[in-house]
């Protein structure tokens, strides 16, 4: 049974923990606040380009314009590809990287069974480690990703996996992320990245729609070339925020779940030190009065 200084050493050592969590839960929130921002500020940026993009397309379309797509969209034969993976760049997130983990598995078996290769890309130091781990070969990486990363990062990744597409290296395009849903709600999903078909389709429904003349210069399908690319970089930059905002979400319900167990902890051990200290004091009086009682018999 352990003493009286063996518990105020666990009390202490639990306060100091208990201390260490609440901190880093204060981070957490503090830097979810901060990413929030910056993921409704990309908002404004996301839905402009999103809207020029559906009536650049349109008013070719309305022109009756043969569209010149990138090499996404003309590929019908996919024989590998391209998956970037985002994961947090810390641990202590409780569960949250093991969710990516199994859906990029669920992900990876879905196109094996299609006979499709598949080729990294990843973003977060935890994602690289479990890759690295499987012994998977990596393209492309961002490993330094903090919460103060910037647009020109993600223009570098957009760029090779452009250049990866046009190469031939990679047929297809898919993005495995934690969507935010709410203040402290997410999901793991595994998403297609180059939906151009349905986007097109999407357009084609809105033909008979008036569109706005755009005169082409020099070209349709540079042009659209242009736009391509911005569109994945768009995508995966948001998707990154989003992830990080759920990693900060899941770092601070972890933190205070640690901090909820340090008290409890703390509380249950004050118990037993108050018990045990009482316990004593008891045994010392009883030894006193034993002694007393004996001197009176003398």
């Amino acid at each position: 049974m352990p003493n009286l200084r063996d518990i105020r050493k666990r009390i202490e050592a639990s306060i100091s923990i208990s201390k260490i969590t609440m901190t880093m839960e204060k981070i957490a929130t503090v830097r979810m606040t901060r990413m929030m921002q910056r993921m409704e500020s990309a908002k404004a940026y996301n839905t402009m380009l999103l809207d020029m993009a559906e009536d650049f397309f349109l008013s070719l379309l309305g022109e009756d314009i043969s569209l010149e797509l990138s090499s996404i969209s003309r590929r019908k034969n996919i024989k590998t590809a391209g998956v970037v993976f985002i994961a947090s760049n810390q641990g202590l997130c409780a569960g949250f990287n093991v969710a990516l983990n199994h859906e990029l598995e669920r992900l990876e078996e879905r196109l094996r069974e299609s006979k499709v290769k598949l080729r990294y890309y990843s973003a977060g130091k935890k994602a690289i480690q479990y890759l690295e781990r499987r012994q998977l070969p990596i393209e492309y990486s961002l490993d330094n990703l903090t919460d103060r990363f910037t647009y020109p990062q993600i223009v570098e990744l957009g760029h090779r996996l452009m250049q990866d597409l046009n190469l031939g290296k990679i047929d297809d395009l898919y993005l495995v992320y934690t969507h935010y849903v709410a203040s402290a709600t997410y999901r793991v999903v595994a998403e297609h990245l180059s939906p151009w078909e349905e986007f097109l389709k999407k357009i084609k429904e809105k033909k008979s729609a008036k569109a706005r003349p755009i005169l082409c210069h020099p070209n349709s399908a540079e042009l659209m070339d242009a736009l391509l690319p911005e569109l994945i970089i768009n995508r995966i930059y948001k998707a990154l925020l989003e992830s990080m905002v759920c990693e900060q979400i899941a770092r601070r319900l972890a933190m205070k779940q640690a901090t909820d167990a340090a008290e409890d902890k703390i509380e249950e051990l004050r118990i037993m030190y108050h018990t045990l200290r009482q316990a004593k004091i008891t045994k010392e009086v009883n030894e006193m009065m034993g002694t007393v009682l004996a001197l009176q018999r003398d």
